[in-house]
């Protein structure tokens, strides 16, 4: 996608040509690539064309062996903790403590 960012050099208006990235999902494009020196709110014209590669996202598909691998090491993750037991016990006793609440009318 090239992509035109209106702008003025030496005083006069012209267009910087860029090439970025993105993927279309219905009248919006997600860019794929980061854009600098172009201020939020900026008036753009994008010229489309197909890329030459298709886009690949950088986490692979797992199948589901692998998904349950890596959530059973992560379940396991915090089982030789016994710091954790006491922690989580306080904040189970300060979530659940009677704190009371102040009425105007009666706290005077």
């Amino acid at each position: 996608m090239e992509l035109c960012v209106r702008g003025k050099s030496q005083g006069q208006e012209v267009l910087f040509p860029m090439k970025v990235r993105g993927i279309l999902r219905g009248q919006t494009i997600e860019l794929l690539d980061t854009i600098k020196h172009v201020p939020d709110g900026a008036e753009v014209s994008v010229e489309l064309e197909f890329a030459d590669t298709p886009h690949i996202d950088a986490a692979p598909t797992l199948t589901e062996e692998e998904r349950f691998a890596k959530l059973n090491r992560l379940f396991g993750a915090w089982a030789h903790r016994p710091d954790l037991d006491e922690a989580f016990a306080r904040v189970d006793r300060e979530r659940h403590a009677e704190r009371g609440r102040a009425i105007d009318s009666l706290d005077r």
